[in-house]
Parts: C-alpha cells; sequence; structure tokens
C-alpha cells in the first residue's frame, strides 16, 4: 500500500523563512541532495528573494508578534510509488497545487517548488495562513489542534486519490513529523559493511600481541556500523510500536461505532435507508444553519465598519474628504483581482484615516484630479433638493 504523504512547519519569523529557502533554492550545502540533478529541479519563483518579497506584500501591517508569518508545506508519497516514473508524478504536483489554492486561496500560495534531486520526489509550497473571511493570520484555522491536522489529511488524501495514493490510518496515535526531521530520515544512506583493514604485524612482535592488536582494530572498525545497526534495531521497535498503536486505535474507533451498529441492526433495510435519510438531512440543516449564522455575522461586522466609517468621513474638511477618497481609490486599483487583501487594506486605511485625519494633510494629490473632485462636489450641492427650494 502506498501513501500520500503531507507535511507542515509554522514559520514565525523572516529568519525562519531565510532558512528554509535556504535549502530550498540550495544556496546553502545540501548533503542530501544529488548536485547532478539540481537542474532538474522546479520554482516557480525565480530565487529566494522573491520569495520573501512575495510573503511581505501578502502580511497584513497590524498583526501579533507570536504569528506565524508562512506556512510550509512538503508534499511527496511512498518511496515505492509506481507514479514516480511516468506522467502520474506531475499529476499528482498539479493536484495538489490546486488543493492549497482551494484550501488557502490563489493569492495566499506564493510560492512552489519540485525538488528532483534527492531520494524521493517532492514538493514545496509557501503560503501565508491569511483567513480570507477577516484578512488576518490565522494559521490556528489551518493547522489548529489534532483534529484540524486529521481533517486537513483526509482532505488533501480525498483530492488524489484517483492516482491510487491513500491516506494514513485515520486516528493513528502516531506523532507528527517535522519537514526538517523528515527530510533527514527519508534522505538517510543506507549503513554499507565496508572492507575491515587487518593491522600489519610488527617485525619482533609476538604471536599473542599481535592477535591482540588486530582484535582491538577490527572492534574500533566495525564500532560505527554496530552502532548504527543498533540505531535501526530501535527504529524497527519503535515501527512496531506504533503499529500496535494504530491496531489500538482501530480496535477503539469499533468500540465507538459499536452502539450505533447495534442500533441499526434489528432494523430492516428500508428502515436503514430511511433511518440515513434522515441523518443526512439533519446534517444538512445543521451544516446550513451554521453558514447562516456565520452570514449574518459577517454583514453585521460590514455594517458595522460601515457606520464607523461614514462618521469618520462627516469629520474630515472638504479637502481631506478629497485626498481620503483619492488614496482610498489608488488600494481599490491596486488590489481589484484579489478581494480579500482589498478588504484588508481598505480597513487598514480607514482605521488610519480614524486616528489621525491630519495625515492627509501631506498626501499630495495630483492638481486636475483634486478639480475635478471639487467640481463634482460643487454640482452635487446645486442639485441637492435644499438648493432646488
Amino acid at each position: 500500500m502506498v501513501f500520500a504523504i503531507l507535511r507542515a512547519e509554522k514559520l514565525k519569523t523572516m529568519g525562519n523563512i531565510g532558512g528554509s529557502l535556504a535549502h530550498n533554492y540550495r544556496s546553502i550545502e545540501t548533503p542530501n541532495a544529488d548536485p547532478s540533478k539540481t537542474p532538474g529541479n522546479f520554482h516557480s519563483l525565480p530565487n529566494a528573494e522573491d520569495v520573501k518579497n512575495a510573503i511581505s506584500e501578502r502580511l497584513p501591517d497590524k498583526r501579533r508578534s507570536d504569528a506565524v508569518l508562512c506556512v510550509e508545506y512538503m508534499i511527496t508519497a511512498s518511496p515505492e510509488w509506481q507514479g514516480w516514473n511516468d506522467d502520474r508524478q506531475n499529476e499528482y504536483f498539479k493536484q495538489a497545487v490546486e488543493w492549497l489554492e482551494q484550501r488557502h486561496g490563489k493569492h495566499n500560495v506564493v510560492a512552489t517548488s519540485i525538488h528532483r534531486d534527492e531520494t524521493t520526489p517532492h514538493l514545496v509550497a509557501y503560503v501565508v495562513p491569511l483567513d480570507q473571511e477577516t484578512g488576518k493570520l490565522n494559521a490556528k484555522k489551518f493547522l489548529g489542534g489534532k483534529a484540524k491536522l486529521a481533517e486537513m489529511q483526509s482532505s488533501f488524501s480525498n483530492h488524489v486519490k484517483n492516482l491510487g495514493l491513500k491516506r494514513g490510518i485515520e486516528g493513528s496515535k502516531a506523532k507528527h513529523t517535522r519537514i526538517k526531521d523528515y527530510y533527514a530520515k527519508v534522505n538517510e544512506p543506507t549503513p554499507q559493511i565496508r572492507q575491515v583493514e587487518k593491522p600489519k604485524a610488527g617485525i619482533f612482535e609476538t604471536t599473542s600481541h599481535y592477535g591482540d592488536k588486530v582484535v582491538n582494530s577490527v572492534l574500533e572498525q566495525i564500532k560505527p556500523q554496530w552502532e548504527s545497526m543498533a540505531e535501526l534495531t530501535k527504529e524497527v521497535r519503535t515501527a512496531r510500536k506504533e503499529a500496535l498503536e494504530a491496531r489500538k486505535t482501530l480496535l477503539e474507533l469499533q468500540d465507538r461505532v459499536r452502539p450505533y451498529l447495534d442500533a441499526i441492526r434489528p432494523l430492516s433495510f428500508s428502515e436503514r435507508v430511511k433511518l440515513q435519510e434522515v441523518m443526512k438531512a439533519t446534517s444538512q440543516e445543521l451544516q446550513e444553519n451554521t453558514k447562516q449564522t456565520e452570514k449574518q455575522r459577517k454583514e453585521q461586522r460590514q455594517e458595522a465598519q460601515a457606520t464607523q466609517w461614514e462618521k469618520i468621513y462627516v469629520g474630515l474638511t472638504s479637502d481631506q474628504q478629497i485626498k481620503a477618497e483619492f488614496f482610498l481609490r489608488a488600494i481599490e486599483e491596486r488590489y481589484k483581482n484579489d478581494p480579500a487583501m482589498l478588504n484588508l487594506k481598505l480597513d487598514e486605511a480607514k482605521n488610519k484615516i480614524g486616528k489621525n485625519p491630519t495625515a492627509l494633510d501631506t498626501v499630495e494629490v495630483p492638481q486636475i484630479k483634486k478639480q475635478q473632485d471639487i467640481e463634482v462636489k460643487i454640482a452635487e450641492k446645486n442639485n441637492s433638493p435644499q438648493k432646488q427650494r
């Protein structure tokens, strides 16, 4: 059985991001990479600096000091997967990027790379964890807790199951492997038994003394190999332990569903179908109610923000209003193809104006633009109902 493998790493500082990118773009020594195969790697952005700039461009001005700035995803599959040898490899990585874009939004998947110079090909993606509803950094929404991580694994495996890849055991107590540890483990060379060299005998050395020298020399030479084998034995024991834990988890899951199975056992086939339909309808109703509640909350937030901005705007001088409109239109033009970022930048700009309206006095507005806005305001004033009376 071959598995889809997905790992995620939280990067909280630009230093963390820079270190990851140095490995990704091979700007530092990478012992587990074959330099002759490195030209076959793919990068959506040409260099690490462009990736850092793209990440910075997505980050909101206001954020917590301990916020996760970027999530590094590493996506691969079992080394024995036959798809590595044909077009399924490219299709797998294509579907992986599609899944990331659906989950985070296309604009937030800022860069991707494919490494083919290591033991097993894998995709690396740098994603800014922006909540598309609030426009704020929210890594917890995607990676917060075991339930979220389990849902992430299930979602991804379902997305690529058409390629013959399976999900790991759901509910397993096996720990999540960090990307750095995974790289080290998956690319670890297999220990080789090397030839033992026999020491030369001295001219006047006795047979007994030479025998002791040979024994000590052999032991010294094979010591690293025995230690390596001992480590492998330890890993095998760990794997067995994890397998037993997985079996225990499956048994626990069976115990959880047994009351449901016992309840439906006396029912006929038609009664079971009706029960499933009722359960499905109830589930859909609960989901719809949740969506409606979220929609109402969002509308209430938007209405409150609009009311707050109206109060701020009324308190501005006519010159400040013209400059505020010019400033906001510039933001709308820049982010017109990115609704989530547009709303975030507009809110930030309005909040800044509300806190310090006099800052608008330093904004330079093109003279022709300023004159046009003044003429429009005069025309609106002349056509108002009070003026007509």
